[in-house]
């Protein structure tokens, strides 16, 4: 966000709509008791104020169910995307962990909306084709120590498994043991957090995930500053 918000000085007397879960969660996904839900009437009320937005939208477990089976977005979802971004007051923006050609695919008939793909390491701007990298990455030697030690823990816990992105590593374990696979998400965080200590990255516990990604431009962590 921070990237966006320095390419877009235009924006600085804008109202920027933020609708990212991971704002409200804290370690493990769950809900910050400190968290309150704004009220509907103020936020509908700024908006129809406003002259310019910029409107951030988390993707899974927000416009999508988080235990949806189909992860692509419907019709309706579609629907309502398209009317947001055909009114000229509104930049808008999906938010996601998940990969740029999947997003990309998905959102084809979004043309004016922007995606900000693996917490936004990849960006692509409304009615733009292509991607840029966001902030510049040290490279990713952290793969070769983060990725044995999450092996480690895939071959030991059935039902856990390793998903690969161009910038991140994720070990998910949503089919696991619940209680068995919990436990072995915070060992895992604290080894890596141990190894990777003084490595150029994030890790982070999530709802059935432990990941590692690029400190640059973390778009969900940078919008909590």
């Amino acid at each position: 966000m921070e990237q966006m918000l320095k390419q877009q000085p235009h924006w600085r007397d804008t109202v920027v709509l933020v609708h990212i879960a991971n704002l409200t969660r804290g370690e493990g996904g769950n809900i910050d008791p400190n968290f309150r839900k704004l009220s509907i009437d103020i936020i509908v009320s700024t908006y129809q104020r406003s002259k310019s937005r910029a409107i951030f939208l988390d993707y899974d477990g927000t416009l999508m169910p988080q235990n949806s089976i189909s992860k692509s977005p419907s019709q309706e979802v579609i629907s309502i995307l398209n009317t947001l971004c055909a009114n000229p007051k509104n930049t808008v923006f999906i938010v996601s962990g998940r990969g740029k050609d999947s997003l990309s695919d998905w959102f084809s008939p979004c043309r004016k909306l922007g995606i900000a793909a693996e917490h936004g390491y990849f960006l692509r701007w409304p009615e733009k084709d292509g991607w840029e990298t966001c902030g510049q990455s040290s490279g990713f030697g952290w793969l070769q120590i983060a990725e044995p030690v999450m092996k480690l823990y895939a071959e030991a816990i059935d039902g856990s498994y390793i998903e690969s992105k161009e910038s991140t590593l994720v070990w998910h374990h949503e089919d696991a043991d619940p209680d068995f696979g919990s436990a072995q998400a915070k060992e895992l965080l604290d080894h890596l957090e141990s190894v990777l200590a003084n490595e150029p990255v994030a890790v982070k516990n999530g709802q059935f995930i432990v990941e590692v990604k690029p400190q640059v431009c973390v778009v969900t962590d940078l919008s909590m500053s």
